[in-house]
């Protein structure tokens, strides 16, 4: 197995190792240093590790922007076993922005009723026609676009430009949240954006962020399963004594 730094302090690294040292800047203070090998092992480990133990969603078949803002929007407060029994349905009725646009708003409620938070029926139909009327019916690929689209916040803006863009850009979910939490020692959402920014880096930040998403859903959960997990001698709240104590709190998605 490689070798892979961990630091505290600046101090604390071998001058060999120095020019290579990381250290996430004053927005991830509780990160500490860390050398360019950690975060290739971290993401190589996530990768390996989501190949075999990855969850298989059908929207994770796709590239198509509007089927993953869509999906992301049917996944709010809502478990993903859910939304992929009606995914095909749902679909196969609104294939296009446009369609969606055109929806009927009564049979759309009546749809999501069935996920629960109805609201979200008018917020999504809205952000399709606001995509076809000011971007010609192709889902936007800025931040700042799609943060203009009704309903979209920054964390289904975050995910359409990762999971269809394949953009480096953090997704940090409750899950995500959770395990950077304990993995890294990241004591909140800002410090977990700046770790796994850096860490995007090093790999297929689909990928990456994807491997997370499940790990927090399937090993680092409230009571977690530490001898499953890729990351586990890595663990900064493990290697204290002290496993799943930080973050360990958030339902799974």
């Amino acid at each position: 197995m490689r070798k892979v730094w961990l630091f505290k302090d600046f101090s604390s690294i071998p001058p060999g190792v120095r020019g290579k040292a990381f250290k996430v800047e004053a927005r991830c203070p509780s990160v500490g240093y860390r050398g360019e090998e950690y975060f290739e092992e971290v993401a190589r480990r996530l990768a390996e590790w989501y190949r075999r133990r990855g969850r298989d969603f059908p929207w994770r078949h796709t590239r198509d922007p509007y089927v993953i803002l869509a999906t992301e929007f049917l996944l709010q407060r809502t478990r993903a076993e859910t939304v992929a029994k009606v995914f095909e349905e749902f679909f196969s009725r609104y294939p296009s922005p446009e369609s969606l646009a055109n929806a009927d708003p009564e049979e759309l409620r009546k749809f999501f009723s069935r996920l629960g938070l109805v609201r979200r029926a008018d917020a999504l139909r809205e952000a399709a026609r606001e995509i076809v009327e000011r971007h010609g019916g192709s889902v936007p690929r800025s931040k700042e676009e799609l943060l203009k689209l009704k309903g979209v916040g920054p964390y289904i803006a975050s995910a359409v430009l990762c999971f269809a863009y394949s953009a480096p850009v953090p997704v940090v979910d409750t899950n995500v949240e959770r395990v950077l939490g304990r993995a890294a020692g990241a004591s909140s959402r800002e410090e977990a954006e700046a770790f796994l920014e850096r860490l995007l880096r090093h790999g297929n930040p689909r990928e990456i962020s994807l491997a997370l998403i499940d790990l927090g859903a399937l090993v680092c959960t409230r009571k977690p399963k530490c001898p499953e997990c890729p990351l586990s001698d890595l663990c900064s709240y493990r290697g204290s004594g002290r496993p799943g104590a930080q973050c360990a709190g958030g339902a799974s998605r």
